[in-house]
């Protein structure tokens, strides 16, 4: 049996932001490039080039996060421009509030094996970027080989069940 840890191995290691949906995506863009240069994360230099790359406001350097905190399998928060943000996975979203407006988005984007990567000012959603990593051009062949080798092959990832089932499928 060999173990393969996913990310870096079987995948790039880069996460690319695939697409985006928010209801004031400047608004958006700006909360989480100012949060997110804070974090060491793979994931955080994925959001900080999509919100250079996508957005014309100004300054992205000069604007300050305060209260900014790590939640470890969580995502990050913290105050910005007087108001609560949250970037990060589905633990924060309360299961009473409706998120119809841009439900049909996220489902299609984990349709696509895309990871969720949800932005909240003050607990309210404001849309969610979709997070991948593309699979190494060698990772099928060398899967392959390993199996025809004799090999049990197991991928170990953080990713959810649903990714981490698109990537086996296709490395």
């Amino acid at each position: 049996t060999i173990v393969l840890d996913k990310t870096g191995t079987v995948t790039e290691g880069k996460p690319i932001v695939t697409s985006a949906y928010f209801l004031n995506t400047d608004e958006a863009l700006l909360a989480a490039y100012s949060l997110e240069r804070n974090s060491a994360h793979p994931i955080a230099s994925a959001v900080l080039r999509y919100a250079k790359e996508n957005t014309n406001l100004n300054n992205l350097d000069k604007e300050e996060v305060t209260d900014y905190v790590n939640e470890p399998g969580s995502g990050i928060s913290g105050i910005f421009k007087g108001n609560k943000y949250y970037i990060g996975n589905n633990a924060v979203l309360s299961d009473d509030n409706e998120y119809d407006i841009i439900n049909k988005e996220i489902m299609d984007a984990k349709e696509h094996a895309n990871t969720i990567l949800y932005v909240t000012k003050n607990g309210c959603l404001l849309g969610f970027f979709a997070i991948a990593d593309a699979i190494k051009k060698d990772s099928s062949e060398a899967v392959d080989l390993m199996v025809k080798m004799g090999l049990d092959i197991i991928m170990l990832t953080g990713d959810n069940a649903k990714t981490a089932s698109m990537i086996a499928k296709v490395a």
